[in-house]
């Protein structure tokens, strides 16, 4: 006997709301089913208002239960039959919007997709009028978690191992990817994941998402396989669970022939590129640590009905939906005889199989014992209250009174003075080893360290003494809106926090009250002395130079931030991950910088070098340019260079082992000793020779990881046939390979000038003479 699919389901205003299809040839139909058997309407699924014309519904869809919408995946297949060589394929994610008997689609999402196939989407809507949507895609031999995000911004989140189903708790912003040996959430905002080895045996099903429910802090994921007619529930409580970042790894390609890339819908045909991922690129992948504790997560797999009720009176489970509120419940739609139906979790009880139970030992001990255990409990929270009244006491007298937040920022924008009693001096920042704020520390009576000294970078350093309340506030990860100088700087809402491993700091991207963008950056306390180094060094450069980042002002806290630790927040000019040159010119097939007759790498190798050569010529070296450290900016069309967190003076002698070692580090940099290296402009310059080398070849890099350039440097001759071979083999023009020439040298000392590149290049293509 043939039953009905349901491609997805949910709860809403006492309705289960599904999209189900009767057989192969039939089409897709919305229904609304009451809970009291009543199938209240039912359309079908091309006549609902604002469908999408020329497309074709996938069967993949996801109920939202936040917002009463149904996400649907449509494909326009038109491209394969005029042109069956091409797979690429022109996705659009559809929101259904569940009203009453009047439902309609309200938004669609174009993108293209090279030789893809979707498996699972969510949506991940947010407060505002902004959205994204996490999906997983197969490509090639690649499976990949990714986040689309409104207007057209596509991040590829992670490589998976194996295919999986998504479910997404909106509330936090978390998407869950349910695969048969393991079950990973990832945190949207704080940019973080965990993952949970597991057996679950979880099978493909009619259904491409699963639900989640948050009951007493917990999350708990239902996801439903007719063909086996179990129900795996996923029980998961955050606060246990161990995160680490989602970032990517500097030293491996963040795009695979495999990624998946967004484009404006174009009749043109757009080229790809190709970047194979090292085997111990996949290897790593393949053999990830599973690092939540088992205590944080609980799986069970429930029998809704055995083989022979599957069959008997033509009766059928077709799905599960979970229903929202204080505790776990669900309603499952059947078929019977034809006719949907609804069975509720009370009237019939599935037989539980697997499930997990936490021992606890308090089981085995006596009224006695845990009476004991009681008052010893009380006693001791007494002890620690009164100790933690005591404190307060003196903190309120030795601490600034505690205020609204935006009125303590406010009292800190004209540069701080020494206090009364205090006598401090303004020195010249070095740029040795030495820590430069060693001699300026000095101590008040209570033992608390005076730092105000560090304002002497011309008044760019504000010092900011809070209170714990204040403090928690200005943490990155919290939730909703933020505002500092009294809403001179407001954050976007729903802005997701980004992570830069190399720079060790969070940010955040906020809007000025005259409607410019720019970025804060939270570092810890470990990163002063290279944060007055950065702000020095930028203030320098930044006031006869339009091509690197601005400081506008940095705060230096009086402790660290309580939750994560945060000491010192740095403003600046726009530095946005999505404006890196890595995302808009390799990472997507579309950005705003394709232009109709303007050859993007030539006046992209003008920008780069003229942002080096104002650091150069200011006496600094970068020592972190790679391509991630150049942003765009639309209001002047450059590139603009940022993470300054590692510059120094030229000629400062450093150990190695301070600077970062990335497939972009020189070679002098790299090599075992452990002495000193004095830096130098020439080691900027083979930096920005791999960076332009990128930008002439659409995305290849010269080498894989700093590793790879280690291995050559054995041989100094193998070295230098091996990268002459590779310039001239992917380099086809001449003016590229002239200039790469002279940068890409072994020897620091016979590398060519930047003032040598910018000549060359404005006289090879003669542009202008600033």
């Amino acid at each position: 006997m043939n039953f009905p699919i349901v491609a997805c389901s949910g709860y809403n205003d006492g309705n289960i709301v599904f999209v189900s299809k009767s057989d192969q040839a039939s089409d897709y139909h919305l229904n609304y089913l009451g809970t009291d058997q009543t199938l209240t309407y039912s359309i079908m699924m091309s006549n609902v208002k604002g469908y999408p014309s020329n497309m074709t519904f996938t069967g993949l869809c996801s109920y939202d239960n936040t917002h009463s919408s149904i996400l649907m995946i449509f494909e326009n297949l038109e491209n394969r039959l005029h042109q069956p060589e091409n797979n690429t394929v022109d996705v659009s994610f559809s929101k259904l919007q569940i009203s009453g008997n009047n439902p309609f689609f309200s938004t669609n999402e174009s993108i293209r997709l090279p030789e893809t196939k979707i498996i699972s989407a969510v949506n991940m809507a947010g407060t505002n009028a902004t959205s994204s949507i996490a999906f997983i895609s197969r490509q090639s031999k690649e499976i990949a978690l990714n986040l689309l995000r409104t207007p057209l911004s596509l991040t590829k989140l992670a490589t998976l191992t194996e295919p999986g189903v998504l479910a997404a708790d909106v509330e936090s912003n978390s998407v869950y990817v349910l695969q048969a040996t393991a079950i990973s959430e990832y945190q949207l905002t704080h940019q973080v994941y965990s993952t949970f080895a597991v057996s679950s045996h979880l099978t493909q099903s009619s259904e491409s998402s699963a639900r989640v429910l948050s009951v007493d802090q917990t999350r708990q994921i239902l996801f439903y396989e007719p063909s086996t007619g179990y129900l795996n529930i996923y029980s998961h409580q955050p606060s246990l669970s161990s995160y680490r970042p989602l970032q990517p790894n500097p030293d491996r390609p963040t795009l695979s022939s495999a990624s998946v890339q967004p484009t404006i819908a174009s009749d043109a045909s757009i080229p790809t590129r190709s970047v194979t991922p090292s085997a111990m690129t996949l290897s790593k992948l393949q053999h990830a640590k599973r690092d939540d504790p088992p205590s944080a997560w609980a799986v069970r797999r429930m029998q809704m009905q055995d083989d022979e009720a599957k069959d008997r009176e033509g009766q059928r489970v077709l799905s599960v939906v979970a229903v929202p509120g204080t505790a776990l419940e669900w309603m499952a739609v059947v078929d019977q005889e034809g006719e949907f139906s609804v069975w509720n979790d009370t009237l019939a009880q599935p037989t539980p199989t697997g499930f997990p139970e936490r021992v606890s030992s308090a089981d085995r001990l006596s009224g006695g014992a845990i009476a004991g255990i009681v008052l010893g409990s009380l006693a001791f929270a007494a002890l620690l209250a009164g100790l933690w009244l005591c404190r307060r006491k003196r903190r309120r007298q030795t601490l600034l009174p505690s205020g609204d937040i935006e009125e303590k920022l406010r009292s800190i924008t004209d540069p701080v003075q020494p206090a009364a009693g205090l006598t401090t001096r303004r020195v010249q920042p070095s740029f040795g080893e030495q820590d430069p704020r060693s001699s300026e520390i000095t101590c008040r009576s209570d033992g608390r360290p005076d730092i105000r000294p560090l304002s002497y970078v011309e008044g760019r350093i504000d010092f900011a003494h809070l209170s714990d309340e204040e403090m928690l506030e200005l943490e990155p990860e919290r939730s909703g809106p933020m505002m500092l100088f009294s809403g001179a700087y407001k954050s976007l809402p729903d802005e997701p926090v980004s992570y830069d491993r190399q720079e060790e700091c969070a940010t955040r991207t906020f809007m000025t009250e005259d409607g410019r963008y720019c970025s804060v950056h939270y570092f810890a306390s470990s990163r002063t002395e290279a944060l007055i180094r950065a702000v020095y060094a930028v203030t320098a450069i930044q006031g006869p130079s339009e091509h690197v980042m601005k400081s506008e002002r940095v705060i230096l806290l009086n402790s660290p931030t309580p939750r994560y630790g945060y000491q010192s927040i740095w403003i600046t000019s726009p530095t946005i991950p999505a404006r890196s040159l890595q995302t808009l010119f390799f990472d997507t097939l579309w950005s705003p910088l394709d232009q109709p007759g303007r050859d993007n790498r030539v006046w992209s190798t003008l920008s780069v070098i003229k942002a080096v050569k104002a650091v150069h010529e200011h006496g600094f070296v970068h020592l972190a340019i790679d391509t991630h450290s150049f942003y765009y900016d639309p209001s002047t069309s450059n590139w603009i260079l940022g993470r300054f967190m590692n510059v120094q003076r030229q000629g400062t002698a450093l150990t190695r082992q301070r600077l970062p070692q990335t497939r972009f580090t020189p070679p002098e940099l790299l090599t075992d000793s452990q002495g000193l290296h004095e830096v130098t402009a020439e080691t900027d310059m083979w930096s920005l020779g791999c960076v332009i080398y990128a930008i002439a070849t659409n995305g290849l890099f010269l080498f894989e990881n700093c590793a790879d350039l280690q291995n050559l440097m054995t041989d100094r001759n193998t070295a230098e046939r091996y990268l002459k071979r590779t310039v001239d083999e992917n380099v086809k023009d001449e003016p590229f390979r002239v200039l790469l020439g002279g940068m890409l040298v072994l020897s620091p000392k016979d590398r060519k000038s930047v003032q040598f590149a910018l000549d060359y290049w404005k006289k090879m293509y003669q542009l202008d003479s600033s």
